[in-house]
Protein backbone atom coordinates (compact mmCIF):
# COMPACT_ATOMS: atom_id res chain seq x y z
CA UNK A 1 0.00 0.00 0.00
CA UNK A 2 1.34 3.28 -1.25
CA UNK A 3 2.00 5.69 1.89
CA UNK A 4 2.18 9.41 1.70
CA UNK A 5 3.53 11.95 4.20
CA UNK A 6 3.26 15.51 4.09
CA UNK A 7 3.53 16.08 8.07
CA UNK A 8 7.38 18.30 6.96
CA UNK A 9 6.38 21.96 6.95
CA UNK A 10 8.21 25.29 7.07
CA UNK A 11 6.80 29.19 6.40
CA UNK A 12 6.58 28.94 2.86
CA UNK A 13 6.46 24.72 2.11
CA UNK A 14 5.57 21.71 2.95
CA UNK A 15 7.11 18.00 1.58
CA UNK A 16 5.44 15.82 0.60
CA UNK A 17 7.02 12.26 0.08
CA UNK A 18 5.22 8.61 -1.24
CA UNK A 19 6.59 5.88 -1.99
CA UNK A 20 5.70 3.07 -4.58
CA UNK A 21 7.15 0.21 -4.63
CA UNK A 22 11.15 1.26 -5.26
CA UNK A 23 10.41 4.40 -6.60
CA UNK A 24 10.06 7.83 -3.69
CA UNK A 25 8.42 10.39 -4.93
CA UNK A 26 8.89 14.16 -3.71
CA UNK A 27 6.34 17.16 -3.65
CA UNK A 28 7.46 20.55 -2.96
CA UNK A 29 4.17 22.40 -2.44
CA UNK A 30 3.99 25.82 -1.69
CA UNK A 31 1.98 29.24 -2.25
CA UNK A 32 0.81 29.53 -5.59
CA UNK A 33 1.95 33.01 -7.35
CA UNK A 34 0.80 34.13 -10.90
CA UNK A 35 0.25 36.84 -12.76
CA UNK A 36 -3.01 37.23 -11.57
CA UNK A 37 -2.85 36.16 -7.77
CA UNK A 38 0.23 38.04 -7.19
CA UNK A 39 1.37 39.67 -10.06
CA UNK A 40 4.25 42.07 -8.01
CA UNK A 41 6.12 38.47 -6.38
CA UNK A 42 5.39 36.96 -9.99
CA UNK A 43 7.44 39.72 -12.53
CA UNK A 44 9.96 39.45 -9.26
CA UNK A 45 10.64 36.00 -9.95
CA UNK A 46 10.74 36.24 -13.41
CA UNK A 47 13.21 39.29 -12.94
CA UNK A 48 14.86 36.97 -10.61
CA UNK A 49 15.41 33.89 -13.44
CA UNK A 50 15.54 36.10 -15.74
CA UNK A 51 12.56 34.40 -17.36
CA UNK A 52 10.29 36.63 -19.99
CA UNK A 53 9.47 34.06 -22.30
CA UNK A 54 9.09 35.66 -26.18
CA UNK A 55 6.35 34.40 -27.38
CA UNK A 56 3.68 32.86 -24.60
CA UNK A 57 1.23 31.54 -26.91
CA UNK A 58 3.85 28.61 -28.59
CA UNK A 59 3.14 25.56 -28.23
CA UNK A 60 6.26 23.65 -27.68
CA UNK A 61 7.15 19.71 -26.07
CA UNK A 62 3.53 19.63 -25.72
CA UNK A 63 3.07 22.87 -22.87
CA UNK A 64 1.30 26.44 -23.99
CA UNK A 65 3.39 28.90 -23.00
CA UNK A 66 6.73 28.93 -20.91
CA UNK A 67 7.58 25.43 -19.91
CA UNK A 68 8.51 26.70 -16.26
CA UNK A 69 6.14 29.51 -15.12
CA UNK A 70 4.52 29.22 -12.13
CA UNK A 71 5.18 25.14 -11.28
CA UNK A 72 8.38 25.61 -10.27
CA UNK A 73 10.10 26.33 -6.90
CA UNK A 74 10.59 29.81 -6.28
CA UNK A 75 13.40 29.24 -3.96
CA UNK A 76 16.55 27.76 -4.69
CA UNK A 77 17.13 24.36 -2.84
CA UNK A 78 20.25 25.18 -1.17
CA UNK A 79 20.85 21.73 0.07
CA UNK A 80 19.49 18.46 1.04
CA UNK A 81 20.21 16.26 4.20
CA UNK A 82 18.79 12.69 5.09
CA UNK A 83 19.60 10.99 8.31
CA UNK A 84 18.57 7.44 9.11
CA UNK A 85 16.75 7.26 12.11
CA UNK A 86 17.31 3.51 12.08
CA UNK A 87 20.02 1.24 11.95
CA UNK A 88 20.09 1.01 8.02
CA UNK A 89 23.34 -0.87 7.29
CA UNK A 90 26.95 -1.76 8.72
CA UNK A 91 27.92 1.74 7.65
CA UNK A 92 24.77 3.81 8.56
CA UNK A 93 23.54 3.46 11.85
CA UNK A 94 20.86 5.44 13.52
CA UNK A 95 21.42 9.21 13.29
CA UNK A 96 23.89 9.05 10.22
CA UNK A 97 24.25 11.24 7.48
CA UNK A 98 22.59 9.03 4.52
CA UNK A 99 23.40 11.25 1.73
CA UNK A 100 25.97 9.62 0.36
CA UNK A 101 23.57 6.34 -0.81
CA UNK A 102 20.63 8.43 -1.97
CA UNK A 103 19.84 10.13 -5.40
CA UNK A 104 17.77 13.03 -6.56
CA UNK A 105 16.03 12.59 -9.55
CA UNK A 106 14.76 16.32 -10.74
CA UNK A 107 14.37 18.28 -13.51
CA UNK A 108 15.35 22.30 -14.45
CA UNK A 109 14.80 23.92 -16.92
CA UNK A 110 17.24 26.67 -15.96
CA UNK A 111 19.81 26.10 -18.39
CA UNK A 112 17.62 26.44 -20.95
CA UNK A 113 16.26 29.88 -19.61
CA UNK A 114 19.73 31.37 -19.40
CA UNK A 115 20.37 30.00 -22.87
CA UNK A 116 17.83 32.10 -24.24
CA UNK A 117 14.94 29.43 -24.56
CA UNK A 118 17.36 27.49 -27.09
CA UNK A 119 16.79 23.57 -26.95
CA UNK A 120 20.11 23.10 -27.06
CA UNK A 121 21.26 24.82 -23.90
CA UNK A 122 18.94 22.35 -21.78
CA UNK A 123 21.40 20.72 -19.36
CA UNK A 124 21.23 17.42 -17.79
CA UNK A 125 22.68 13.95 -17.06
CA UNK A 126 19.44 11.68 -17.76
CA UNK A 127 17.57 9.73 -15.41
CA UNK A 128 18.87 7.71 -12.73
CA UNK A 129 17.77 4.60 -13.85
CA UNK A 130 18.80 3.54 -17.04
CA UNK A 131 15.73 3.42 -19.07
CA UNK A 132 14.08 5.31 -16.61
CA UNK A 133 11.40 7.77 -17.25
CA UNK A 134 12.20 10.79 -17.98
CA UNK A 135 10.05 14.24 -19.46
CA UNK A 136 12.93 15.45 -21.07
CA UNK A 137 16.85 13.81 -21.10
CA UNK A 138 18.51 16.70 -21.75
CA UNK A 139 16.85 18.67 -18.40
CA UNK A 140 16.44 15.52 -16.09
CA UNK A 141 19.43 15.24 -13.92
CA UNK A 142 20.70 12.95 -11.01
CA UNK A 143 23.04 13.13 -8.61
CA UNK A 144 23.86 11.99 -5.40
CA UNK A 145 22.46 14.52 -2.16
CA UNK A 146 25.63 14.82 -0.56
CA UNK A 147 27.52 15.93 -3.73
CA UNK A 148 27.88 19.97 -2.59
CA UNK A 149 28.57 20.41 -6.42
CA UNK A 150 24.94 19.94 -7.52
CA UNK A 151 23.58 23.22 -5.32
CA UNK A 152 22.15 25.23 -5.86
CA UNK A 153 19.81 23.71 -7.71
CA UNK A 154 17.25 26.16 -9.51
CA UNK A 155 13.77 26.31 -11.00
CA UNK A 156 13.43 23.09 -9.37
CA UNK A 157 10.51 21.59 -11.66
CA UNK A 158 7.42 20.83 -9.70
CA UNK A 159 5.16 20.03 -12.43
CA UNK A 160 2.69 17.47 -11.77
CA UNK A 161 3.98 15.27 -14.90
CA UNK A 162 7.17 15.25 -13.89
CA UNK A 163 8.15 13.28 -11.24
CA UNK A 164 11.40 14.23 -8.30
CA UNK A 165 12.79 11.24 -7.10
CA UNK A 166 14.84 9.52 -4.38
CA UNK A 167 16.49 6.36 -5.13
CA UNK A 168 18.73 4.61 -3.12
CA UNK A 169 21.98 3.06 -4.17
CA UNK A 170 22.24 0.62 -0.83
CA UNK A 171 20.30 -1.66 0.56
CA UNK A 172 19.48 -1.81 4.44
CA UNK A 173 21.10 -5.22 6.08
CA UNK A 174 17.74 -6.57 6.74
CA UNK A 175 14.62 -6.02 5.18
CA UNK A 176 11.47 -4.15 6.84
CA UNK A 177 10.33 -0.62 7.51
CA UNK A 178 12.84 2.21 7.89
CA UNK A 179 12.61 5.84 9.11
CA UNK A 180 14.55 8.89 8.04
CA UNK A 181 14.50 12.53 8.50
CA UNK A 182 14.17 14.68 5.42
CA UNK A 183 15.18 18.25 5.60
CA UNK A 184 15.38 20.54 2.13
CA UNK A 185 16.90 23.81 2.95
CA UNK A 186 15.73 27.13 0.65
CA UNK A 187 17.23 30.55 0.62
CA UNK A 188 15.08 31.95 3.78
CA UNK A 189 13.77 28.71 5.10
CA UNK A 190 14.30 25.08 6.00
CA UNK A 191 11.36 22.24 5.84
CA UNK A 192 11.62 18.94 7.25
CA UNK A 193 9.49 15.83 7.36
CA UNK A 194 10.05 12.41 8.59
CA UNK A 195 9.62 9.44 6.03
CA UNK A 196 9.38 6.08 6.53
CA UNK A 197 10.17 3.77 3.38
CA UNK A 198 10.04 -0.50 2.99
CA UNK A 199 12.82 -2.50 2.03
CA UNK A 200 12.11 -5.79 0.49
Amino acid sequence: MPKEQANGSSANYNIKIQQIEDIIYIDIVGKYVGPASNKKLFNKLLDKYNDHFPTPSLLEEGLIGDPVGSQVVGEEIRGIEIKSLDDFNATHKAGADIGDVIYLQWVSYYDYIQGGYDLSARNGNGPYLTNGMCHDRKATNHALIADSSIYPIKMYDMSHFLDSNFYFSQKPDAPGEYRFEVKFKFETCEATTTMTLSFS
